[in-house]
């Protein structure tokens, strides 16, 4: 199944991203104006794919009721803060568009919200932070983040082996978007 192939194809740049974002996101000391900047980073990133997918032929379907824009601006908007930009102006997913890349740009997009509940139960240690407030992002889905995780895998199992072919495109689009998050994490 592709989903196998790209678990194992990614699991070195999945390893770095994971990394790097809990040498980030825990932090005793983490400010609510620190996880502000890190929202800013992930909005970015996250647009940039969301965008990238969107394009594709089909990509909306890949987004209905998927996109995480929205939750995370909610928890910037809870912040009420003047958070210090970053210029991203360098930084490009640079891939074709068209519905293999897509898949594998979801995968990297679905996949981090299994992580995002770990990363929520971390953050609450934190007096700061609110879970309604603050934590809309990490928590993406709620309870149906498990049924919505199966439903992309399944349809990325069955797109995969309708289309062989095209499963090499599909781990490429994997690696380049965990590349890009990492390069975006980085820059915290």
């Amino acid at each position: 199944m592709i989903s196998e192939e790209i678990k194992k194809f990614t699991a070195p740049l999945h390893a770095k991203v994971e990394q790097e974002l809990v040498s980030k996101l825990f932090n005793r000391n983490l400010s609510p104006s620190e996880y502000g900047r890190i929202l800013l980073h992930f909005h970015f990133a996250y647009l940039q794919m969301e965008h990238l997918v969107a394009s594709g032929s089909d990509g909306n379907e890949l987004l209905h009721d998927r996109s995480k824009l929205s939750w995370i601006k909610e928890d910037l908007e809870s912040l009420e803060g003047d958070f210090q930009e970053v210029s991203f102006d360098h930084l490009v997913l640079d891939l074709h568009v068209d519905y293999a890349h897509s898949l594998g740009v979801s995968y990297v997009m679905e996949g981090s919200t299994l992580g995002g509940k770990f990363i929520a139960k971390k953050l609450q240690e934190l007096d700061w932070i609110e879970k309604d407030k603050h934590l809309n992002f990490f928590l993406s889905y709620g309870d149906s983040r498990g049924e919505k995780w199966k439903d992309f895998l399944n349809l990325l199992n069955a797109y995969g082996e309708a289309n062989p072919s095209r499963q090499t495109e599909i781990l490429a689009a994997s690696e380049k978007a965990f590349q890009f998050m990492h390069a975006v994490i980085k820059l915290i």
